[in-house]
């Protein structure tokens, strides 16, 4: 006999559409539906769907459109265990935030299916073990859409909430995540925009375009999306250009910027 329960973690604050986040704006959310977050803070709260009461329910369409809401199916994340859907939701609130001691308390966004590897990555073996120990299972959608499951916790003594990152795990952290930050300012600009062929190849350029920035020293935001965008336009062939660290290094940002700007104006005829 099966003892696990597969439930689907999502994020409310990663969905679009406001508007359509229903079950964010009533008194009381649907049996199949469990908030980490207070009733106040449900617009911004991961969630956990219990997908067999769903199905009980007839309510498995509403559950798609809530997928359908989020900017990417990696955002969401499937997690076997034996705990009910309440009794893992009391597990994560423990690991809601983590602390550290130069920037305080800060959320951790585990039900961030793009995020959680990279805080698995960082996490000491004990930080693991302490929130997947009550999980059988947790599958997060790879770059191409394959469904893989996270590494189990090594046989450690888990660690006690909250769970305290030193500035190091912070760093690498905010690190990971650059290439999906820039990806996301990027489409803000062109929101129909399709970037490249791939959402592989989409990070391997931003994780590339970034590379090269850090390089630079350059630190202006509005000249970094100027330079992605038309590392992109040239489908990555600006950054083969045997004068782009000589033009990135350029004291004047407005300078910087005009130059790139001119070379995504005379993409049309190749650049030399």
């Amino acid at each position: 006999m099966n003892d696990y329960t597969t439930y689907a973690l999502m994020d409310a604050s990663l969905m679009m559409d406001a508007d359509r986040k229903l079950w964010t704006k009533i008194k009381r959310r649907p049996s199949w539906l469990v908030s980490i977050f207070e009733r106040h803070a449900w617009d911004v709260s991961p969630f956990i769907v219990d997908i067999e009461a769903a199905y009980l329910g007839s309510r498995i369409g509403a559950v798609m459109d809530m997928s359908n809401l989020l900017r990417t199916r990696a955002h969401v994340s499937f997690i076997e265990t034996s705990l009910s859907a309440n009794d893992l939701a009391e597990h994560f609130r423990e690991f809601s935030y983590v602390v550290n001691e130069a920037r305080g308390e800060l959320t951790l966004r585990f039900a961030d299916g793009i995020a959680i590897p990279w805080i698995q990555e960082v996490m000491s073996p004990e930080q693991w073990a302490a929130i997947h120990e009550p999980i059988r299972r947790w599958l997060v959608h790879s770059r191409d859409g394959r469904l893989i499951a996270l590494p189990s916790p090594e046989n450690v003594k888990p660690a006690a909430s909250p769970l305290s990152f030193s500035s190091s795990q912070i760093a690498a952290l905010e690190v990971s995540h650059e290439p999906d930050q820039l990806m996301s300012n990027l489409r803000a600009m062109r929101s129909d925009h399709r970037w490249a062929a791939t959402p592989q190849l989409e990070i391997k350029l931003a994780e590339q375009i970034l590379n090269v920035w850090r390089e630079s020293g350059r630190t202006n935001s509005s000249t970094l999306l100027i330079f992605a965008r038309a590392v992109f336009d040239s489908n990555g062939r600006l950054l083969s250009l045997p004068t782009l660290s000589q033009i990135l290094s350029q004291d004047d940002p407005m300078l910087v910027q005009r130059t790139i700007e001119h070379l995504v104006a005379s993409q049309k005829s190749g650049l030399s």
